[in-house]
């Protein structure tokens, strides 16, 4: 994968509903993760590298498999799995996912899930090499990991969440 690939209606509106109340009010969130210039930007909950609360939910599996379903493809390796939370006044700042050390970097996938499901009119947006993706509730944004890209700040006090799975290994069926 080259490029940013982008799915929306993956997963059902009640289903980005509930998500959304449960990574909102049920994990612990902690203020200072830091962007690339070692500044304390946005809330992150819960690291999760092989195991934990977030990469056993069973919104994770369901998730996965949608992706799966969709792209004809299989996850063999999620490096790390986290939700970003930001608040108004706090842009991501630019970064990528893996240093391009070699050609297995290169190969490797981030998948961003935008949780809110609703006030997205004042959520901030995504960009991506170059790009400006809007924020749209339940969408799924694949992209190599070695790709810049930030998330914007909201205009408004909710908080912006967003699932991230970096650095993922994603083996692709071969297409005729």
């Amino acid at each position: 994968m080259k490029e940013v690939l982008t799915i929306d209606e993956l997963v059902e509106p009640d289903l980005i509903k509930s998500m959304h109340h449960e990574y909102a009010h049920n994990y612990y969130w902690q203020y200072g993760h830091h962007g690339s210039d070692d500044a304390p930007r946005f809330f992150v909950a819960q690291h999760n590298i092989n195991g934990g609360k977030i990469f056993n939910c069973p919104f994770q599996i369901y998730l996965k498999t949608k992706i799966e379903d969709e792209l004809n493809c299989k996850f063999t390796y999620i490096d790390d799995i986290y939700l970003n939370g930001q608040t108004k006044g706090f842009d991501g700042g630019e970064h990528i996912d893996v240093l391009p050390s070699d050609k297995k970097a290169l190969e490797k996938i981030t998948v961003l899930y935008m949780v809110n499901h609703e006030h997205t009119e004042t959520i901030g947006n995504f960009h991506c090499a170059g790009q400006e993706i809007k924020f749209k509730p339940g969408r799924v944004v694949l992209f190599p990991s070695v790709m810049q890209h930030e998330g914007k700040a909201p205009t408004n006090n909710h908080l912006r969440i967003t699932l991230a799975w970096k650095a993922c290994d994603i083996s692709f069926a071969e297409t005729k």
